[in-house]
Formats: C-alpha cells, structure tokens, sequence
C-alpha cells in the first residue's frame, strides 16, 4: 500500500491512510468470529432498514443469526454427505465435506437465506450472549457432536 501511495496527492494519501486504519480496526474488531459476511451484510441491511422505516437509533444483533448459522451448518454437511454417499471417498467431492464439515465463510445467499428463515433482531431485543464465544470454539463444539 505504502509503494502505491507515493504516487498520489497529499488528501488521497491522507484518505488512503484512514482506510488502512479502519480496515485494521474492523478486522481487530471481528476477531476470531469468522463472520465479517454476517456483519458487512448487516451494515448494508441495517442502513436499508433505518432509511425504510424511518429510524434514527436502530442496532441489529448480528450475533442472533451468528448463532443460527452455526446452527445450520452441521444440517448442511449431513445432508450433503448423505448425497454424496455413492461418491468416491477419496474424491473430490467427499474430500472438500470432510475436510471443514462447518466451515466459517460466507457470502450473500447464505445471509438472505438465515434472514428468511429466522429473522433479525434488535439489540434490545435479544442480548449478545455469544460476544465470548469464538467461532472457533462453537465449531469444536458442534463438530464434536458430529463425530468428525
């Protein structure tokens, strides 16, 4: 970043460089959560929803369908193993279901298909009881479950 920075105005550097620091601070933020998919979804949603709605001071509790998702997720690897029983273990379709069962990312569909099936909701109305928890530790926990 710093080679390309060089080359531009003083402002477009100075903009550049509050970039890197938000990008840092964001990433520090999320820690080990493995959901910066949920949360960039939930920026984007929660502006939608403020500006539709007509409200000033609304928080959604992205945690809620953290929680959800990983709750998902060991469904989905059964189901899809299951489907892939007349396939070849060692292939190549077996081989990516096995090698991270629950997994962290994320991308648009998966959000929109959480969202229509269980909601979001505001901080006040649900509290964060997950901020302790690292995705890390709920996947050992569910994969313990599956026996994987």
């Amino acid at each position: 970043l710093d080679s390309y920075k060089d080359g531009f105005d003083t402002d477009i550097k100075n903009k550049l460089a509050t970039l890197t620091i938000l990008h840092e601070s964001y990433t520090n933020a999320l820690g080990n959560f493995g959901c910066c998919w949920i949360f960039a979804g939930f920026n984007m949603l929660h502006q939608k929803m403020m500006k539709e709605y007509n409200v000033k001071n609304l928080k959604l509790l992205w945690p809620y369908l953290f929680f959800y998702n990983k709750l998902e997720r060991p469904n989905w690897f059964l189901e899809n193993i299951f489907k892939a029983l007349d396939k070849d273990l060692n292939g190549h379709i077996v081989q990516y279901l096995l090698n991270d069962p629950i997994g962290n990312g994320g991308q648009w569909d998966m959000l929109a298909a959480l969202i229509n099936k269980y909601g979001v909701v505001s901080k006040e109305a649900y509290s964060e009881i997950f901020d302790t928890l690292t995705s890390k530790e709920i996947k050992k926990l569910l994969m313990s479950k599956l026996h994987v």
